[in-house]
């Protein structure tokens, strides 16, 4: 499983940046929105490569035995 990364920038005039990393899909809006809820609102955003790719879902169901 990937490794997430959320890096943020402070320019020296209070303009910040941040890119979310190893998250697939509309997930990363999550990540964002969580940030925007600590730093304040983003003026503007863009999207990478990894926002179009599938998000990857990991389920497991195990099965016990009664004795």
């Amino acid at each position: 499983m990937a490794k997430t990364e959320i890096i943020i920038k402070i320019d020296p005039d209070g303009t910040l940046q941040c890119e979310v990393k190893g998250v697939k899909g509309k997930a990363c809006m999550k990540y964002m929105q969580m940030i925007e809820e600590i730093l304040g609102k983003v003026k503007e955003k863009k999207v990478t490569s990894e926002y179009y790719q599938d998000e990857v879902k990991i389920s497991e169901k195990v099965k016990t035995k009664k004795a």
